[in-house]
């Protein structure tokens, strides 16, 4: 942990609100977009950062951290996600989109997003060979830019299986273009 997130960590155990607002606003859009990536449905996604915003304030006294809020904050988030989803019984997958960000001519335009749909198309049947926990690693190191060793905190995994998931995962994806 930064010696500024630690300095903000202990201001938040001191019950200070300001400190718990800073971070609220520097994590939330990270845990919604993490959240979005396993359901669709944003209702249960932004229903479950809250629950896990008010425990975090709740137990904040109690809460030893690591390594850092993010990893902290994923592994809750995701424990207290997959929780809801079961009790809803909804399917969890991870989708993978990559946006286009283009602006020549029309007929340019045109041509780049039909490449795009094709290699959005061979990526996302590219992504349905990996088991669950390799979309999972995949998505956090690449789409959440999150370091090999929270990836194991959030997954609950051993780093050296973290790295075992994302070299057969992205092994597959090269074999499939």
């Amino acid at each position: 942990m930064s010696e500024q997130d630690h300095i903000l960590w202990l201001r938040v155990r001191d019950d200070d609100r300001n400190a718990f607002g800073l971070l609220y606003r520097q994590s939330i859009g990270q845990l919604l977009r993490y959240g979005q990536g396993i359901t669709k449905d944003k209702n249960v996604v932004e229903e479950t950062a809250q629950q896990v915003y008010v425990q975090f304030w709740q137990e904040r006294k109690k809460i030893e951290i690591r390594t850092s809020f993010q990893a902290y904050l994923l592994r809750s988030f995701r424990r207290q996600l997959l929780k809801n989803l079961q009790s809803r019984r909804q399917v969890v997958e991870l989708p993978f989109s990559t946006p286009v960000q283009l602006t020549p001519s029309y007929e340019e335009q045109l041509m780049a997003k039909e490449h795009q749909k094709a290699r959005e198309t061979r990526l996302k049947t590219a992504t349905q060979t990996l088991s669950p926990r390799q979309r999972e690693a995949i998505f956090l190191k690449f789409y959440q830019q999150i370091p090999s060793a929270e990836i194991a905190e959030v997954m609950g995994l051993q780093i050296g299986a973290v790295y075992k998931l994302l070299s057969t995962g992205l092994k597959r994806l090269r074999e499939s273009f």
